[in-house]
């Protein structure tokens, strides 16, 4: 349990706070926590006003100022007998302990915390100040770190500050614990075994490796595991099987990292750097283990040896012979070939091996001939983004197709509900192994794996006009991904769709046109082409309705 954090909105507010409650304003004067886990800025006490963009994907050190109390004399005020969260007496030494408020209490000094509005603000690591401006202020710093989803969680590492002393840059190092941060001290060579977890020569942090540690100049992502050293400010977790945790490395923040959440990573020995998905990278040797980390607690989930692929070989979308790149869907900035590292629109690429040499990988911009673009939920083989954001979506925007990459939140099928997907909308039940899409709300999803397709309702998703009583085409490939059936897709528009009662639909024995049950006795339901609900408006899209 961390012990040092600032107000939550709630408090501020004096009750439930909403984004409905704040207006943007110029001045900024303090951050706080809403009840959705997200940082907001507050600029404005008086009307409670703020940013109404909670603080996005990132690690933030904020100046936390201390704890303000009015003294109240030497009278014990006659309210005392109840909600002692914010009452303190001092003792004869003139120390504040906060206890049962009690009649018995001696006529010392009262004092009445100061519940106010605090100046919490975010601290630049940079500056070109002549002097260290964190050297007053060390001791109210904290750290927070906001996943994908803006939701932000206290956490402890170290940091490194910049400044400018007659034009010479200097850096001043802090470690920032559950209640504040203090001076860090430069530590020894790193051996590998008997300071794990401690401060390096170079103010980094030593790993389980000998001469191997996460500094500064290298940003990544690093399993710490092995015996820490007993200096060390991080706990290794010991519960559901984990036994390591994550260290994430910027130009001036090492620090624990609880919003990194993935699955069965590959992490070089030689220096425990996490590498890439394993899907991306197993295949030789050289990578002993690979692990499933969750809110940054990692355990070993070994069950095969895998290759890391080299940092610096991203996949470069721009060469006819794509390097480094797999099959799949990828989105780049649009007007690039530049992968997309957050949640906006791009460029849909699809990657595909080449006919007359299947190892050689071939991408192209689908999105330059804007009706080739499918409608759907893609899975993004994009393995440097795809942790953040696993799917590519794509819809229909006044009738124009878009794309843009999106994380995937909803963890079941349902009509309504907190993570409850509706028609129409995916989700994963299984920690983003594999992705299902509703298709009425009333079943337990549909995933990829095989070849199949199924009606879902036209509920109005992915930009589609909603049409009560209508239900469209949904086909799900080996890979995952999901894709609405269109007029391009097919020679014919078929006039009847027959379905089982799971809604996945039935094709016709080539060798048996009287009946479409060969193996097992089935329900079958028949919907009807719907001629006047052809799908013009929506960009050549079928609707079908049940047949009476």
């Amino acid at each position: 349990m961390y012990s040092k954090k600032f107000f939550s909105c709630d408090t501020l507010k004096g009750s439930a706070f909403t984004s409905s409650d704040c207006e943007d304003t110029e001045t900024t004067v303090t951050h706080c926590i809403g009840s959705d886990k997200k940082i907001y800025e507050v600029t404005n006490t008086e009307t409670f006003a703020c940013n109404t963009t909670p603080l996005a994907k990132n690690v933030y050190i904020f100046n936390v100022p201390e704890d303000t109390y009015t003294s109240l004399g030497a009278s014990k005020p006659s309210d005392w007998d109840t909600d002692c969260t914010t009452k303190y007496y001092s003792d004869d030494a003139g120390t504040l302990a906060t206890v049962e408020c009690a009649s018995n209490w001696a006529d010392n000094s009262f004092y009445q915390k100061n519940v106010g509005i605090k100046n919490v603000k975010v601290v630049s690591l940079t500056t070109e100040d002549d002097t260290d401006p964190l050297d007053s202020i060390a001791g109210r710093l904290v750290m927070y770190v906001c996943d994908a989803q803006k939701e932000c969680k206290q956490t402890i590492g170290y940091i490194k500050m910049d400044y400018d002393t007659d034009n010479t840059l200097k850096s001043s190092y802090y470690k920032i614990l559950a209640t504040g941060g203090t001076t860090a001290d430069a530590g020894l060579a790193c051996d590998g075994s008997t300071n794990i977890g401690n401060v390096s020569e170079t103010y980094g942090v030593c790993l389980s490796v000998s001469s191997k540690s996460v500094e500064f100049s290298a940003p990544g992502d690093y399993l710490l595991d092995g015996t820490l050293a007993g200096g060390s400010i991080f706990t290794l977790p010991s519960s559901n099987g984990n036994n390591a945790l994550v260290l994430t490395a910027t130009s001036n923040v090492i620090y624990y990292n609880k919003a990194f959440t993935q699955t069965d990573y590959c992490v070089d020995n030689a220096t425990k750097k996490i590498e890439v998905k394993t899907s991306q990278v197993c295949g030789t040797n050289n990578c002993e283990k690979y692990f499933s980390c969750t809110s940054g607690d990692c355990q070993d989930t070994t069950n095969e040896s895998c290759t890391p692929q080299p940092t610096n070989n991203d996949c470069n979308l721009a060469t006819s012979d794509a390097q480094n790149c797999d099959k799949g869907y990828y989105l780049a900035d649009a007007g690039t070939t530049t992968l997309v590292d957050d949640g906006e629109e791009g460029d849909l690429y699809e990657c595909k091996e080449n006919e007359v040499t299947p190892a050689q990988i071939d991408c192209t911009n689908i999105s330059e001939t804007n009706k080739n673009i499918p409608l759907g939920y893609l899975i993004n083989a994009d393995y440097q983004h795809n942790s953040d954001y696993p799917i590519i979506e794509c819809y229909l925007n006044q009738g124009t197709r878009k794309c843009k990459a999106v994380d995937v939140t909803d963890i079941s099928c349902g009509t309504s509900g907190t993570n409850v997907a509706t028609a129409g909308k995916i989700f994963s039940n299984d920690g983003k192994t594999t992705f299902k899409i509703c298709l009425d709300g009333t079943n337990s999803g549909i995933k990829g794996g095989a070849a199949l397709s199924y009606l879902m309702n036209a509920s109005g998703t992915l930009g589609i006009t909603a049409k009560a009583d209508n239900f469209i085409v949904v086909n799900i490939d080996t890979a995952g991904n999901i894709k609405i059936e269109l007029k391009d897709d097919v020679t014919t528009v078929n006039k009847y769709k027959f379905t089982n009662n799971n809604k996945k639909i039935i094709t016709r024995d080539s060798t048996d046109k009287d009946t479409y049950c060969t193996v097992d006795p089935i329900t079958l339901f028949d919907y009807k082409l719907n001629k006047c609900e052809d799908g013009v408006a929506d960009g050549d899209l079928v609707y079908y309705y049940k047949s009476a």
